[in-house]
This record gives structure tokens, C-alpha cells and sequence, in this order.
């Protein structure tokens, strides 16, 4: 099927329903794309991990393992109750233990 995701870091400042939910300091996001070269996706938005604002490196880290593939994996495409496509697949790295899931993975 051919699927890639590419991930990317950026400085994440939480907006005001954030910041209700609890969420006050900036950190860092990692954010996912989706892409194939043989199937339009519709839905090109992967997951998003935030990391605080000392984990700066671990977010770098997360980003590289990504963009090497290693991550997700089993990824296939779906459909919506509205008839749009979008990716799915399991993931290789947990929040809670990322710095641990990372170093297995060899980042």
C-alpha cells in the first residue's frame, strides 16, 4: 500500500480549552502526516504526542523514529461514516513510556 508517516516538532502554547482542561505550561508536540503514493487519503492527520517543556530531546527522538518508520506499524486504511478515508495502525510507543519505547526501537 505503500503508506509513509513524517512527523515534525513544534513548540505547543495551550489555548484557553487546554488551559481549562488543566493544561497551563508550553511544551513541545509532535505531530504526524500520513501519505501514500498509490491511495488518496482524505483524512492526512496522524496522532499527536505533547511532551513538557524539559523534553525537548525526547520529543526530537520520537520525531526521528517516526520518520525512520519505525513506530507505527500494520498501518491500513479506513473509511468514515462519511465515506472519507483516513489511516490507522498500531503504535510502538506509549506516552507514559516513551523514553523506554524509544531506546528498544534503538532511539
Amino acid at each position: 500500500m505503500g503508506l509513509t508517516s513524517t512527523a515534525k516538532v513544534e513548540r505547543h502554547h495551550p489555548d484557553a480549552d487546554e488551559r481549562r482542561g488543566g493544561i497551563t505550561v508550553d511544551g513541545w508536540l509532535v505531530t504526524t502526516k500520513w501519505s501514500s503514493e498509490h491511495v488518496a487519503i482524505d483524512r492526512t492527520d496522524g496522532v499527536g504526542y505533547r511532551f513538557g517543556p524539559k523534553h525537548r530531546k525526547l520529543a526530537e527522538r520520537l520525531a526521528a523514529a517516526i520518520n525512520a518508520g519505525v513506530v507505527f506499524t500494520r498501518p491500513s486504511i479506513k473509511r468514515d461514516v462519511n465515506g472519507n478515508t483516513y489511516v490507522t495502525s498500531d503504535y510502538g510507543v506509549s506516552g507514559r513510556r516513551a523514553n523506554a519505547d524509544l531506546k528498544r526501537l534503538g532511539f
